[in-house]
């Protein structure tokens, strides 16, 4: 019988990233970090798809920069089968705004539990402080970036061990970083703004089974509307990066509270049927909008109504960003 699998290759390059981190080497410690991978690439509880992020560090003392909570599930010895015991007891804890922690020491004892970054609404997310702004080259963050596909990142380079044969599921990031780009391309702004709406919608993205998002300027959406049929226009429209700046001068119980409640908003109407519109100042327009896609591909479309719906989005005047995520975790944009 002949068996194709791309285990040794996993295997190997996972050897190579631990080695070039400067951490203990042995079969162990490959195969545990891979037992890690192979759980996150489409990770269950109890029916619900979970999205449990990774960050394995060389000791305590790189988790202080981080770190605004954390607790620690067992600290000792590598026993049999640790890095699944990771996984068991940690993965259904790290929703929200929790993560998980794995200290490989150079004595080769363990410790894990979990962190939360997040001080505020608008904190950044823990690759971004961890890798991005970190100062620990040694660190190593292990995330899904689409189903059954995930990366190892460190600050030197970054990985995806794919899972899956669709070559789609590799560009999540990419394409959800285009989206942004878009939605704000009107906008003098700060880094702070593009990270918080990546953040905000990967959440409700992670929640969903599917969805579609268009982009257009203020003043062209109602020419797009002419186009749609149903939907419901947010009056006023959620004006994420006003929210942001408001906060950030007054910097009260209150800002924060607004930003917290409207966010969960935003999340829902992601989520909602139908497609969701933002505007190139990052302001939240509408929802639950439909185009005709009947004439939409001849034929020559493979997929559902969403897919149709993505396609006959790249024919009407005035949008300028349009992005779809299938219920499988497939994403587009264009």
């Amino acid at each position: 019988m002949k068996v194709i699998s791309n285990r040794d290759a996993a295997l190997h390059e996972i050897e190579n990233i631990l080695k070039g981190n400067g951490y203990p080497v042995n079969k162990t410690m490959i195969e545990g970090v891979a037992d890690i991978v192979n759980k996150i690439a489409d990770y269950h509880e109890e029916g619900a798809k979970l999205y449990p992020e990774v960050i394995i560090l060389h000791d305590d003392y790189s988790l202080k920069p981080l770190q605004a909570r954390t607790e620690i599930i067992y600290k000792g010895e590598i026993r049999e089968n640790e890095f699944s015991k990771v996984m068991k007891l940690c993965a259904p804890l790290a929703v929200g705004n929790w993560n998980i922690f794995i200290v490989l020491s150079e004595d080769k004892s363990i410790s894990y539990g979990l962190v939360s970054v997040e001080r505020k609404e608008t904190s950044l997310d823990l690759v971004t402080q961890a890798i991005d702004m970190g100062g620990d080259d040694g660190i190593i963050y292990i995330r899904n970036v689409g189903s059954k596909n995930v990366e190892l990142r460190t600050k030197r380079e970054s990985c995806v061990i794919s899972l899956t044969l669709e070559m789609d599921m590799v560009f999540q990031d990419s394409n959800l970083q285009k989206l942004v780009e878009v939605m704000l391309k009107d906008l003098e702004h700060e880094e702070v703004l593009d990270n918080f709406i990546v953040k905000t919608i990967k959440e409700a993205l992670n929640a969903g089974h599917g969805n579609l998002i268009a982009v257009c300027k203020r003043e062209n959406f109602e020419l797009c509307l002419t186009k749609m049929t149903g939907g419901a226009k947010l009056t006023p429209a959620i004006d994420i990066p006003g929210l942001l700046a408001e906060d950030k001068v007054i910097r009260s119980n209150e800002t924060s509270v607004a930003i917290k409640s409207n966010m969960a908003l935003v999340r829902s109407v992601i989520n909602h049927d139908g497609i969701t519109f933002f505007s190139t100042r990052g302001e939240l327009l509408g929802y639950h909008y439909i185009v005709d896609n009947s004439k939409v591909g001849d034929g020559n479309v493979v997929g559902g109504s969403r897919t149709k719906a993505f396609e006959a989005l790249k024919t009407i005047e005035g949008i300028e960003g349009r992005f779809f995520k299938s219920q499988d975790g497939v994403t587009k944009y264009c």
